[in-house]
């Protein structure tokens, strides 16, 4: 698959998560796709500090920096012992 088409989770015959989903587009390096997969997630699991810590990273790799710092800080106060 090249960078200009978008994983068709249905295609796989398995059911994954919003967050699972946000986890093969991060993987791709897709994070332009992967940052509202993991906002999405992050409605249903808001104190999901993995998820905010792979939106963190998502938004740094998209110079949004301030953004990313802010929700890094958030991850590691939901979870102090987050290895992130």
């Amino acid at each position: 698959m090249n960078n200009d088409q978008e994983p068709n989770f249905e295609s796989t015959g398995e059911e994954r998560s919003i967050f699972e989903q946000a986890l093969v587009l991060y993987e791709l390096k897709r994070y332009d796709l992967a940052l509202p997969q993991f906002k999405a997630a992050l409605t249903e699991q808001p104190d999901n500090a993995r998820c905010l810590a792979y939106l963190a990273l998502c938004l740094k790799h998209t110079d949004r920096l301030r953004e990313a710092a802010r929700t890094a800080e958030q991850a590691v106060s939901t979870n102090p012992d987050l290895a992130f």
